[in-house]
């Protein structure tokens, strides 16, 4: 992916959701003792960003860091402000998905791999979705 492609890797190696990343702040991050803390989420509703806390207390939780996304994360809030995100859009809020499939490339990506790509899905493991 021509940019943000350690937007991929940072969902898949943390398991976050849409929602999680986008809520994402400096201050959730633990580089130290490499955890993220779930505290929040931000969700497109028909237009409109709802920023706010998870939806269950199962969702508030904290999510070990490899090496590798360590070093991602670094990267991404040396030098910035706890109350600021970690991902935010070019504008500086919540990034929202639609427009981050398209700008960064990831449908093009996605397309030029023939993977398809499903929004949302269920795991075997206790009907959790993920996106």
């Amino acid at each position: 992916m021509p940019r943000d492609g350690d937007i991929v890797l940072a969902m898949a190696y943390l398991g976050l959701r849409w929602s999680e990343l986008a809520a994402l702040r400096v201050a959730d991050v633990d580089l130290a003792r490499r955890r993220v803390h779930v505290v929040e989420r931000a969700t497109e509703v028909d237009g409109r960003l709802d920023v706010s806390q998870p939806k269950s207390k199962a969702s508030n939780r904290y999510i070990g860091i490899s090496t590798m996304v360590a070093d991602l994360l670094e990267q991404r809030i040396g030098g910035r402000q706890l109350e600021d995100l970690v991902f935010p859009s070019p504008e500086g809020s919540h990034l929202r998905v639609r427009n981050w499939r398209r700008r960064s490339g990831f449908d093009s990506a996605r397309e030029a791999l023939g993977i398809v790509y499903a929004h949302r899905f269920r795991s075997r493991l206790g009907d959790r979705e993920h996106c």
